[in-house]
């Protein structure tokens, strides 16, 4: 299928930084993105939840046109070898391309991971920590790890499971 309105592409990269191999310059790129969507009038594009008009609607080829302006000027600002995971056709949405690049690097490494667990690990209870101070404190780091996206950062890992060995090793509880 061929994706709509490839003339607009030209003009659109100078605007956008092209992203490096290593994803170094990836918050100057998003930034980019959404300075260059505000110049346009395109910003609604980029929220996940926008209201796509019927086909019917007089607004629609507009939003056609907007949608392909700014989908081609992302995928020109990328490197020629970036592995996408998802086909890209014209019912793409840009925000879909923004969130699998951004995850591809702004994911947290192993070990990051690692020194959450050590900390996690090392949050004992003092004889003057109370519960409610110890669960608030294992919730901080259960909440660290989930948004940091840890495969196995289950409630049982990130939580009870150190909650309860450490109250388990405290005789004031």
């Amino acid at each position: 299928m061929q994706i709509e309105d490839q003339t607009h592409s030209k003009h659109s990269t100078q605007y956008l930084p092209r992203l490096t191999d290593d994803g170094s310059n990836v918050h100057k790129w998003k930034i980019a993105i959404e300075d260059f969507a505000i110049m346009h009038d395109m910003e609604y594009l980029l929220a996940p939840e926008h209201n796509i008009p019927s086909s019917s609607d007089q607004s629609y080829p507009k939003y056609r046109k907007h949608r392909a302006t700014l989908r081609n000027a992302l995928m020109n600002s990328l490197p020629d070898d970036f592995d996408f995971p998802m086909d890209i056709d014209s019912s793409t949405e840009p925000h879909q391309i923004i969130t699998v690049v951004r995850s591809r690097f702004e994911c947290t490494t192993t070990a990051d991971h690692q020194l959450l667990r050590q900390e996690a690990e090392a949050t004992t209870l003092d004889p003057n920590t109370t519960i409610q101070d110890y669960v608030r404190k294992h919730r901080t780091i259960r909440t660290k790890m989930i948004s940091a996206k840890f495969p196995n950062a289950s409630l049982e890992a990130t939580t009870l499971d150190y909650m309860i060995r450490g109250i388990s090793a405290n005789p004031h509880f």
